[in-house]
């Protein structure tokens, strides 16, 4: 079955494995995926540009999500867990992408300004691996 390739955010949502209280309201995500370094490997023989490779390692994968603040909420920083991130089914569709991994809250932070919207952005770091499922 064909899935639309575009689509909106609306009605994303994050869950925590243990954490299961901690229920933010989501604004948006960004996520960040695995990333790999870049060595240098340019030497005193090497003429006209520098050269380089990429590194064995990879980074794992991060999140930030701009929330709505809620003083009441617990924040589960430094707790790992299974956090999965679902997003909408796509038109068409009968499931929304995942990501799913072990990880959990590294930070958060909260701006609470006069006669507006308390929002934050919570930093989710996951620790290995993730699973990604495609919608479907």
């Amino acid at each position: 079955m064909a899935t639309a390739t575009v689509d909106v955010g609306t009605g994303t949502t994050i869950t925590f494995g243990t954490s299961s209280s901690f229920t933010p309201k989501i604004r948006s995500v960004k996520i960040t995926g695995p990333e790999v370094p870049v060595i240098d490997t340019t030497n005193l023989s090497t003429t006209g540009t520098r050269t380089a490779m990429f590194g064995d390692l990879k980074s794992n994968t991060m999140m930030e999500i701009e929330y709505d603040y809620n003083p009441s909420l617990t924040f589960p920083v430094g707790v790992t867990e299974t956090v999965t991130l679902t997003c909408p089914i796509p038109a068409g569709g009968t499931n929304g992408a995942t990501i799913s991994g072990s990880g959990g809250l590294q930070n958060y932070d909260a701006t609470i300004p006069l006669e507006d919207k308390m929002t934050g952005t919570l930093k989710i770091q996951y620790l290995g691996t993730i699973t990604y499922t495609s919608a479907s």
